[in-house]
């Protein structure tokens, strides 16, 4: 497979036609085209980071297939639309790309990314129920029954944190709507269910990384007449496309679906991977919770060693802090009431005005 994997988007409106011309533009200038579409190498460095954690960048790329059909199944156990899994699929392995699945748990990153990926594609999944999942579900997260340890505001600020990694880029361009457009072009609907879950499939590959969508749906739309013993060259001819990189594409899916044959039959090789990612975790939450504890020891120590002075000085200093607190409420207090007031007063003088125009101009209409 060639290695070079870069694309030029002063192609990309020769592969649409018609109205798809103007999305084609779209997504040349999109931040999706100018900053998220990489070089094969600099996504295979990514795997490299955590190889000395795991053993090798196989086993690191094996824990991301697990963690995408985790993001996979929770959106379809939370009911949320395809296209909000695949951007939350997609913002996965991106932020992955500058980060370590010792720095960042990837169950948590995971659903959050789903929470953010909603958000973006306007069809939100709730943290609350997320949160009703992995309680009602203590098998969901893994094979041990290890139960949710995060609180919402662990939620919250990795959900900062992602948006930051992801450099706020949540304009998402996807292969389902060429996919539709040439699908109709070629009269070859029928052929929509195979390649649509070819198109699900590439997102468990690096694919989305390093190729523009249309070129996807393509390759979808190539393999798919494959599968079903249709003639798809004279179509390929009449549309203008790198054919060696849809080539490269349909090469990775067939790794992806090798790969899968192979570990299907034996899923227990994933578990000493996760294994590691648990005890990490667990080890992390174990020193804060000690940390936490010794914390609060210290204090109650210094606390009872007190002399009687300091204990005085100190319960005088919380009592000056308690009636600054009283203060600042009473003022905010008296400031919402003044509001009220004035919103009072404001909506009397409109009253009496439209009731005087009423009477000059019996033609007056308030709205």
């Amino acid at each position: 497979v060639s290695t070079q994997s870069t694309w030029d988007s002063s192609s990309c409106s020769q592969c649409f036609v018609d109205d798809n011309v103007v999305m084609a533009a779209n997504f040349a200038n999109s931040s999706h085209c100018q900053r998220w579409l990489l070089k094969r190498s600099r996504v295979s460095d990514s795997y490299k980071r955590d190889a000395h954690h795991f053993g090798s960048a196989t086993d690191v790329y094996a824990l991301h297939l697990h963690f995408i059909e985790f993001i996979g199944k929770l959106g379809r156990r939370l009911k949320a639309r395809q296209r909000v899994i695949a951007t939350a699929q997609l913002f996965f392995k991106r932020f992955y790309l500058d980060n370590s699945f010792f720095e960042w748990d990837p169950r948590l990153v995971s659903a959050c990314l789903l929470i953010v990926a909603g958000k973006a594609e306007e069809n939100p999944v709730s943290a609350k129920s997320l949160k009703a999942l992995f309680k009602n579900n203590p098998g969901f997260l893994n094979e041990n029954g290890i139960r949710w340890p995060y609180r919402d505001d662990d939620l919250f600020e990795c959900e900062y944190w992602c948006l930051y990694y992801l450099r706020f880029d949540l304009c998402v361009y996807h292969p389902y709507r060429p996919l539709l457009k040439y699908l109709s072009d070629l009269g070859a609907s029928d052929l929509t269910q195979t390649a649509w879950e070819i198109v699900n499939d590439s997102y468990r590959t690096d694919i989305c990384l390093i190729y523009p969508p249309y070129l996807v749906a393509v390759t979808a739309i190539y393999m798919a007449c494959s599968i079903h013993e249709r003639d798809a060259k004279p179509w390929l001819h009449q549309i203008n496309i790198p054919q060696d990189q849809m080539y490269e594409i349909v090469h990775d899916l067939l790794s992806c679906y090798d790969y899968y044959s192979t570990h299907r039959a034996n899923p227990t090789l994933i578990y000493p991977l996760l294994a590691k990612i648990d005890s990490h975790y667990s080890e992390s939450c174990s020193s804060s919770a000690s940390t936490a504890a010794s914390a609060n020891a210290a204090s109650a120590l210094a606390e009872a060693q007190m002399t009687p002075a300091q204990r005085q000085i100190q319960n005088q200093i919380h009592q000056q802090e308690q009636k600054v607190l009283q203060r600042e409420q009473q003022q905010l207090g008296r400031e919402s009431l003044l509001e009220q007031y004035q919103q009072s007063e404001r909506a009397k003088n409109k009253y009496s005005y439209q009731q005087t125009q009423f009477f000059l101009n019996p033609g007056y209409d308030p709205n």
